[in-house]
């Protein structure tokens, strides 16, 4: 998926790591979620440009929700 850093190919990107976040929160990270951070908007977005390019997804693959002001995949997806 091209998400090592380039820096380092030991360490996955930040978006591998948001990715991993959604997958461990059962696919929903909130401004509760231990995952958020001021950053989270674009590294957000990076991720969504990303997987949309990765699997032609037509439409945001991450969705946000204003009732849980936060942010859900829009596709299954789990830790395990």
């Amino acid at each position: 998926m091209n998400m090592a850093d380039g820096r380092s190919n030991l360490k996955p990107t930040k978006q591998w790591d948001l990715l991993y976040s959604f997958a461990r929160d059962n696919g929903v990270i909130n401004w509760g979620s231990k995952s958020a951070t001021s950053k989270l908007k674009k590294q957000k977005q990076e991720l969504c440009e990303k997987l949309a390019s990765l699997f032609n997804i037509v439409g945001e693959p991450i969705v946000y929700l204003e009732e849980e002001k936060g942010w859900k995949t829009a596709f299954q997806i789990s830790d395990s």
